[in-house]
């Protein structure tokens, strides 16, 4: 029994339905308690920023607390130069527009260095089964193509697994140190959402 093979695929634009921007409060002193002591504080700054701007506890994770000492190679040789705190927050978001707000503010009173936004379409968004969807009919339309030619025709559908897929282009990621201005414009613009199928027909005799 002759079979044939195909891998449909589809592309689909969505806008992002969140992101996720990381804020890195760093600090060296001459001891570690105070280079800890002021990370410290500037956190419970950026906490109150993510109050005042409505982002839920839920929405925030600690990514990592690092104090050591900070050394500096001069000539080739280790000389300590105090010590170093480090602390790393992810702020998952929906809105553009807190993102921005969050930026700006995070900056401006707790001193933060920004990484991101990167911009995610969540599972749920429907571009996803839209996607699904428009991956089947490429299929379909792609073993039909392959039976004309060689003068057959599709017969029942035997098999269909789903490939590992990209389902969005990478997050893209900028950093930003501290500054003195106004707020940055944040614009989400698109992902593609992919989708892939494999599937396999019969193939008849026409």
């Amino acid at each position: 029994m002759a079979t044939v093979t195909v891998r449909g695929r589809a592309a689909v634009p969505a806008e992002p339905d969140e992101a996720t921007v990381m804020l890195e409060l760093s600090s060296r002193q001459q001891t570690a308690d105070a280079a800890y002591g002021e990370v410290a504080e500037r956190n419970a700054q950026l906490r109150a920023v993510c109050d005042e701007l409505g982002i839920p506890a839920s929405s925030r994770s600690t990514e990592g607390i690092w104090v050591g000492p900070h050394v500096e190679y001069v000539d080739g040789r280790e000389e300590h130069r105090g010590y170093r705190a480090l602390n790393r927050i992810v702020v998952r978001l929906a809105s553009p527009e807190v993102v921005a707000r969050l930026i700006q503010e995070s900056v401006a009173q707790a001193d933060a260095r920004v990484q991101g936004p990167s911009w995610y379409v969540r599972p749920d968004n429907p571009a996803h089964a839209e996607a699904r969807r428009l991956a089947a009919e490429d299929a379909r339309e792609r073993a039909a193509t392959y039976a004309a030619a060689l003068g057959v025709r599709l017969g029942a559908l035997e098999r269909v697994a789903e490939p590992e897929v990209t389902s969005q282009q990478p997050p893209v990621a900028r950093s930003f140190a501290a500054i003195d201005q106004g707020v940055i414009d944040v614009e989400a613009g698109e992902r593609l959402v992919h989708a892939a199928v494999d599937v396999s027909f019969v193939l008849e005799q026409a």
